[in-house]
């Protein structure tokens, strides 16, 4: 991913934030993290007998292989850190996050469920909805995950309103397709895909909303796709 550094340098940030005296003092200064949500220490195993710089060590070799792009070492690196502790609940933030096109959509999943007041929760199902998209698994699958929600990116519509059709369901695609199809702008690879998929389905009154939203929102291009 072409942002990857600078976001990995401003995690590595929040890092230091999260665990300013940990290696000096075996503990995380209370003040600075008494807004960050964290599980309950004695639940969790943050106490056990792996030594605070030993525990850091290793999410850093995480945070590490995260930088390199090394998303299966990273993936792995989360699953041996002590199950529900901080360490691993920021690791698999991080790669949820920021790991790209090869974290699969249940880690994403798994990640924004464990985590439901953490940052990044619009980001994070964006990339949830991408990932369905690439791995195109059964409609009843995609339907399930949206659990009846509105898809928030183009892949996520796609996908959905495809699981619909292929489910036989018209009217639910259509409910998917028009609201972000009269309003989104969109690149132009993104909507040349909905319409040659999805073009005859959409009706006529929503194609002729976003033809003039566009023209007032000077995207001639746009206007003219769907003229």
């Amino acid at each position: 991913m072409p942002t990857r550094q600078p976001h990995f340098f401003a995690l590595l940030g929040a890092i230091l934030l999260l665990t300013p005296t940990l290696v000096a003092a075996g503990k995380v200064d209370a003040q600075v993290t008494s807004t960050i949500p964290k599980p309950n220490l004695l639940d969790t195993g943050l106490q056990g007998p792996e030594s605070p710089p030993a525990s850091v060590a290793r999410l850093k070799s995480g945070l590490d292989a995260l930088a390199a792009n090394d998303i299966a070492g990273a993936r792995q690196v989360r699953d041996a850190l002590p199950v529900n502790s901080l360490d691993q609940h920021i690791l698999a933030w991080a790669i949820a996050l920021y790991g790209g096109d090869r974290v699969p959509s249940g880690d994403i999943a798994d990640a924004a469920k464990m985590l439901p007041n953490w940052p990044g929760m619009i980001a994070l199902r964006k990339n949830s909805e991408r990932a369905l998209y690439r791995e195109n698994p059964a409609p009843e699958i995609v339907v399930q995950a949206f659990g009846g929600s509105q898809p928030q990116t183009a892949e996520g519509v796609v996908i959905l309103a495809r699981s619909y059709v292929s489910q036989g369901n018209v009217q639910a695609a259509r409910s998917v397709l028009s609201p972000f199809w009269r309003t989104e702008k969109l690149q132009a690879r993104d909507e040349a895909a909905i319409i040659q998929e999805f073009g005859t389905l959409i009706p006529a009154a929503d194609h002729r909303f976003r033809m003039e939203r566009m023209f007032y929102a000077d995207r001639v291009n746009s206007a003219l796709r769907v003229a």
